[in-house]
């Protein structure tokens, strides 16, 4: 089941969340009105794991360029798509 999950590190230890492909489309389309893509990757975060989640708490901790990190690694490789009308 770690396969359906994206993991970081922080402190030593492992956390997962799930991978960004995995998340819930109408998760993604409430951050469709954020400011930028930080703010629409943190709103999926806190729609998915809870504002109180252990894993929102180690991002939190560690320097911003390694959460840039992270989080380009955990949207890596995932595009909306067209439809077969475009």
């Amino acid at each position: 089941m770690s396969a359906e999950k994206f993991h970081f590190e922080h402190k030593g230890k492992d956390f997962a969340i799930p991978k960004f492909e995995n998340i819930p489309s109408g998760v993604v389309r409430k951050s469709r009105k954020a400011e930028n893509d930080v703010d629409a990757a943190f709103l999926v975060l806190e729609l998915t794991l809870g504002e109180d989640s252990a894993e929102l708490k180690a991002l939190d901790e560690k320097p911003l360029s390694d959460v840039g990190d992270i989080i380009k690694a955990w949207t890596n490789g995932v595009t909306m798509g067209e439809s077969s009308g475009s």
